[in-house]
């Protein structure tokens, strides 16, 4: 278990940037989040220290490196996997030998790695260990590489056995250079988030992204705006959208499909931002609700404003009897506490398990040598939680506020217990 632990340890990666808050109540504490990591990379066929599962039979040493380790000449009868038509021929070699190419995925981060890079990495650990296929990393100090760094790597993947690269992009002259020369020796490539121009006429490199960004917000501020006329919210009440400071590739996507759809509902908003940890999302909700008490909806472009406003409704909760509903975007993975989950209202998943998926099986495609498409897709989905019954009417701020709006039936609560009717005295 040490080892896994060893090996699962992400705080370096990322996490430890919230460590300074250990109540955080939306995004599990560190030693639950080691755990939960661990058990995706401890399966049947992956090493609990590196995770690179068994190599399988059909990789073994070829009969031609076989003897070069020995120093003896390769058996008549069985043919070496390298000899090319023309060495057979008696004509003369290329300059470059050929690599025999494994089923041997390697990833490569040009930046440091994000909380989303780390969990992209342990998604393809666990994913590459079903496939039965060995993994790789680019091991770092997390520091960023420079453009010769990166294209030093992509070379040397190139030359040894790696079956299949996938790549976090830099457009510079280096780096397009060793990418082309790693396609031609037979790499296949795979971009994550962006694409870079194509070496080869008409054969880009394929890259992974997400789509769905605006019919997901349609639905979510649709679906909270429904969910707090159930919960008998004021009609009259205002809107908060909270971004997160710290970008990443699809920040703007987010927060403009958040703004976009309510602007196209025709609701009223505010925007207040914070520093990027969970802390600093509270302090602000709190803050915002000193002057807005009437506050109805809260919308969050990342998992910590979400898991930030929750924990603000659970503190405003202690000393006022009003409530808000709490709607946005976050990661619903191992990192999405059941707690969480179940109290708000309207989640849309970044999904990056299942951008993890995609980009593994466009790199066992390429080495298959299948077709692939120019741009993978991979959906961000919407997920409602809906109140699990009716609150009884307020005696304030409920004015106007009438459930016929409503376009869902939730449950009620159950009733309570019937006693039995004392029988009545005979005349």
């Amino acid at each position: 278990m040490g080892e896994t632990l060893r090996a699962t340890d992400i705080d370096v990666a990322g996490w430890g940037k919230s460590q300074s808050s250990p109540r955080r109540r939306g995004i599990q504490p560190g030693p639950c989040l080691v755990l939960g990591i661990a058990a995706l990379g401890v399966l049947p066929g992956c090493d609990s220290t590196s995770f690179v599962p068994s190599r399988p039979p059909e990789l073994s040493p070829s009969p031609t490196a076989a003897a070069k380790t020995s120093g003896a000449a390769p058996s008549p009868s069985v043919p070496p996997s390298t000899t090319t038509p023309a060495a057979a021929a008696g004509t003369k070699t290329p300059a470059t030998p050929t690599v025999v190419r494994a089923r041997l995925v390697e990833l490569i981060l040009a930046r440091p790695a994000s909380l989303d890079r780390s969990y992209l990495e342990q998604f393809l650990r666990r994913e590459t260990g079903i496939k039965k296929c060995a993994f790789r990393v680019y091991p770092r100090d997390n520091q960023p590489a420079s453009p010769v760094q990166l294209a030093g790597e992509i070379r040397t993947a190139a030359n040894r056995s790696t079956g299949a690269l996938i790549l976090e992009p830099v457009d510079v002259p280096e780096v397009r250079e060793a990418l082309r020369e790693a396609e031609s020796r037979g790499l296949g490539v795979v971009l994550l988030d962006s694409p870079l121009p194509a070496t080869s006429p008409g054969k880009p490199y394929p890259f992974v992204t997400f789509k769905g960004f605006a019919e997901a917000a349609k639905q979510l501020v649709e679906t909270v705006a429904d969910d707090a006329r159930v919960l008998r919210l004021p009609a009259d009440g205002t809107t908060l959208v909270i971004e997160n400071r710290d970008q990443d590739s699809y920040s703007r996507d987010r927060l403009e499909s958040i703004t976009s759809a309510l602007k196209a509902a025709g609701r009223a908003y505010d925007i207040v931002s914070f520093d990027g940890e969970q802390k600093g999302a509270t302090e602000v909700v709190l803050e915002y609700l000193k002057t807005h008490p009437k506050l109805t909806v809260i919308l969050a472009d990342h998992d910590f404003g979400v898991a930030g406003a929750f924990d603000a409704r659970e503190q405003w909760k202690k000393t006022n009897k009003n409530i808000f509903a709490i709607g946005g975007y976050f990661a619903c993975d191992v990192r999405l506490t059941q707690r969480v989950k179940d109290h708000v209202q309207g989640l849309v998943d970044r999904n990056v398990e299942g951008y993890a998926r995609k980009a593994l099986q466009v790199a066992l495609d390429l080495m298959d040598g299948k077709p692939v498409p120019e741009r993978a897709l991979v959906d961000v989905r919407f997920i409602h939680t809906p109140p699990p019954f009716i609150p009884p009417p307020s005696s304030e701020g409920t004015a106007g506020n009438k459930l016929e709006g409503a376009v869902r039936v939730y449950p009620k609560p159950f009733p309570p217990a019937s006693t039995p009717s004392e029988p009545k005295p005979k005349p």
